[in-house]
């Protein structure tokens, strides 16, 4: 990937090319977009070039940790098999361990690459505590989501403050 100027940009690879579908998803840090001109984002693909494994990576490799400045506190694509976990792709490494019925058939096509499937009874992602998580301020939530049951327990972000033993957990799940 190069911008405008031809610097080379950081990318992550969420999914990478689906031969079959003629799909890919990456997610690619631009620097600044342009609020009066066309700004131009060049990829290259040249299957007798090296990896390029400094400024392209998979989720939890540097390369690709470095599209999510230290604003993000973590991001979760849901496109990893919920039976094992599912990866955060900032520095953090916050990675989510699922729990209730979730099985690798919750692994679905999504509206950018696969995504997750909950059961909206007792599927949840736990990222577990982290002191990362211990959020004070203001923050910003954005998902992309489909609610198929009208029901008012379902909640998209959920906050564990205490354990079972009364110890703060500062834990986030999806559900």
């Amino acid at each position: 990937f190069f911008g405008s100027d031809c610097e080379q940009l950081y990318a992550e690879i969420q999914q990478d090319y689906d031969f079959t579908n003629n799909y890919v998803t990456y997610w690619v840090k631009v620097p600044a977009l342009s609020a009066t001109s066309d700004s131009k984002i060049h990829m290259y693909f040249d299957a007798f070039k090296p990896d390029n494994n400094q400024f392209i990576g998979d989720t939890g490799e540097s390369a690709a940790q470095n599209v999510w400045d230290n604003s993000f506190v973590g991001v979760w694509h849901m496109a990893n098999n919920p039976e094992s976990q599912v990866s955060d792709s900032t520095v953090n490494a916050i990675h989510a361990t699922s729990a209730g019925a979730m099985t690798s058939n919750d692994l679905i096509d999504g509206v950018i690459g696969k995504s997750i499937e909950f059961d909206g009874v007792d599927d949840v992602l736990d990222t577990h505590y982290n002191s990362v998580l211990d959020i004070t301020q203001s923050v910003t939530v954005e998902a992309i989501a489909t609610k198929t049951v009208d029901d008012t327990d379902n909640y998209l972000l959920t906050r564990g403050d205490a354990d079972t033993s009364g110890e703060d957990q500062k834990s986030y799940g999806f559900s």
